[in-house]
């Protein structure tokens, strides 16, 4: 009988995000759909093995189930690696330019500088970007000054602190707070080999949470401006932070 109610408890979280609600108690179950789909398919295992259906009710909870863990599956599938990525091929890779890139969340309250700097330093990207940095991985990072003479710093002690860094020159950077007035954005050209400059947007929006927001109308609104400049510049863009992967349109 216990298995029927996990069965309903993971039937209406996975439903709850679908609804207009931005709360973050609704929203916040985006977030763990990986995790939920293996808890509902242990759940399924579990039923046909130790509690097999016998009431009517009993079916309709399992195929519940089984509908919402493929509900959760066809919105997972995209994100993940074995998904195939739409991109356009280089007509002459030869002469393509490269770029590389790293972005991290430090987590302002970590300490351990001295790892990060290594990785870095390992790594060697073209341009780094640090999200959750403040005053204190501010001067960690001086380290970095002179082999990337270009950067943006934006020490914030509220975990939305921002540095990006570039061996490459920047122009036309600005600083902006689109929603809030303590969750900056970084926009710049950054002027790499020879041709167009590349457009970068440097975002680190504050999810919906319990120390947070409450809703997820900041963060949205935030996503939604950055993409109407990524759809009106006709330039080669990167958008990144956050937590999640780079989207490059060229």
């Amino acid at each position: 009988m216990v298995l029927y109610y996990f069965a309903g408890f993971f039937i209406l979280i996975a439903l709850l995000p679908l609804l207009h609600i931005k709360h973050w108690i609704v929203r916040g179950w985006d977030y763990v759909r990986v995790q939920t789909s293996f808890l509902q398919a242990l759940v399924i295992l579990l039923i046909f093995t130790l509690a097999y259906p016998e009431h009517d009710w009993q079916w309709a909870m399992l195929i519940g189930l089984i509908a919402t863990l493929t509900l959760q599956i066809i919105i997972v599938i995209p994100y993940s690696q074995i998904y195939p990525v739409k991109k356009k091929e280089p007509k002459n890779p030869k002469n393509m330019r490269k770029i590389s890139l790293i972005t991290a969340n430090v987590f302002q309250d970590n300490t351990q500088y001295e790892k990060f700097c290594s990785l870095i330093t390992e790594k060697d990207p073209d341009i780094f970007l640090t999200m959750e940095s403040d005053k204190n991985w501010e001067q960690a990072l001086d380290c970095f000054d002179e082999h990337y003479p270009y950067s943006v710093k934006v020490p914030i002690d509220n975990y939305y602190g921002m540095h990006l860094y570039s061996k490459f020159k920047l122009s036309e950077t600005r600083v902006e707070y689109m929603v809030e007035k303590d969750v900056p954005s970084i926009f710049t050209k950054v002027h790499y080999r020879e041709g167009d400059p590349l457009n970068l947007i440097c975002v680190h929006p504050a999810p919906p949470s319990p120390t947070e927001n409450e809703t997820s109308k900041e963060r949205d609104a935030e996503l939604l401006l950055a993409g109407k400049v990524v759809r009106e510049l006709n330039a080669p863009i990167i958008v990144c932070g956050g937590a999640w992967r780079c989207r490059v349109h060229t």
